[in-house]
């Protein structure tokens, strides 16, 4: 059984497996058969040796969902412990009205606006090979953005890595930071093949997965930005982020703004949101129900959202 999904770690056609009553991905088979996955207490070892080892921390913060929860937590943390945070948002320009303002309410509401900078990256200019891949010459991260959509291809991934790396590579530099800490809700495996909250990346930043760290998922995200009352709002900008209008935008030109299509049209057109969803599921970030449906009817832009991003790429609508 296979869906034309390349594994990630293989580069290889991803396959299936039946066991039991269930589909299980080769990843996940191979996790279920070697026990390589740590134990919830090895995890929070991991973590809390970071925090005593460490009296500065540097935390990216996107605005989304995610982030957010990281962030007040992260700085609990660090106000208990006498650690200094230091934060910084990259600012693409695609964010969204909704996502700009979360970032700076939240901010405001934990009193962490004098601990944080912006980094705008809009007109920087891009020239790694990978880009250069697609724009045939090195243009601004704006433009990599809008021949994208003109090319049809999806930036989310190794093409907008690329660039955010390059800028979280160049921040760690310039205030002498080897890690950081980002809202990322899955573990990676490190150089040893172990998976881990630290993940060198393959452009060489090393960043640690706060959300995992955190034990967080969808639900208890949402359950405590309402119980702490946290002013963060739902974009409603689709593409499963909740911090940047490209991904829903591009599912729904790609999907013809339907959001209700079958699983292996989905897959075929965007294998990155079964890769998405699949390890969410595998390490308990939603459940499996969610998942199925999430990939059945896709989370398309808003038509706010869509506007948005035409008017910031300054394209006109369809």
């Amino acid at each position: 059984m296979g869906l034309n999904v390349v594994n990630p770690v293989t580069g290889k056609e991803l396959k299936f497996y039946e066991v039991g009553n269930e589909t299980v991905c080769e990843i996940c088979f191979d996790i279920m058969n070697s026990g390589s996955l740590p134990s919830r207490k090895q995890f929070d070892e991991e973590f809390e040796l970071f925090l005593r080892e460490n009296k500065k921390i540097l935390f990216a913060y996107s605005g989304g969902l995610d982030s957010t929860v990281v962030l007040a937590k992260l700085a609990s943390e660090c106000q208990k412990r006498s650690i200094e945070l230091q934060i910084f948002t990259v600012d693409t320009k695609v964010k969204g009205r909704v996502a700009e303002e979360n970032i700076e309410n939240v901010l405001n509401f934990l009193n962490l606006k004098k601990n944080h900078f912006y980094v705008d990256v809009a007109d920087k200019i891009q020239d790694n090979p990978k880009i250069l891949d697609i724009t045939g010459k090195p243009v601004t991260t704006l433009d990599v953005y809008k021949i994208c959509r003109e090319k049809g291809i999806l930036p989310c991934g190794k093409i907008c890595n690329t660039m955010i790396d390059g800028t979280y590579d160049s921040v760690m530099k310039d205030l002498g930071f080897t890690v950081m800490v980002t809202g990322g809700d899955t573990p990676k495996k490190n150089s040893k093949g172990a998976y881990s909250l630290f993940w060198t990346k393959p452009s060489g930043v090393t960043i640690v997965r706060g959300a995992y760290a955190f034990g967080l998922s969808k639900l208890i995200n949402f359950t405590y930005i309402t119980d702490h009352k946290i002013p963060w709002v739902h974009p409603r900008c689709g593409g499963y982020d909740t911090d940047c209008l490209i991904p829903g935008v591009f599912f729904a030109e790609g999907l013809n703004f339907q959001s209700n299509r079958g699983m292996e049209f989905v897959v075929a057109k965007y294998p990155i949101i079964l890769d998405y969803l699949t390890e969410r599921v595998r390490f308990g970030v939603i459940n499996y129900e969610e998942a199925l449906k999430m990939i059945t009817s896709v989370d398309v832009s808003s038509e706010q959202s869509y506007g948005e991003l035409l008017e910031i790429l300054e394209i006109k609508s369809r």
